[in-house]
């Protein structure tokens, strides 16, 4: 495994994290409902966030 590889993981892992932090801190403040909503969805709409992060990290460790 090769270090651009490697940088490319760690920083799409890294940013993954912070997206669900963001999001589950959003869904604590809008209440039960809206909060699981909101949590789900971005849950959903990770996997496709990562990807995009990883084409992004891909291009930037080139």
């Amino acid at each position: 495994m090769d270090g651009n590889k490697f940088a490319q993981g760690a920083m799409t892992g890294l940013f993954m994290m912070a997206y669900i932090a963001i999001f589950y801190r959003i869904a604590k403040f809008s209440g039960p409902t809206w909060g699981t909503v909101i949590f789900l969805g971005s849950l959903m709409a990770s996997p496709f966030v990562a990807w995009k992060l990883w084409e992004f990290w891909g291009e930037v460790f080139e």
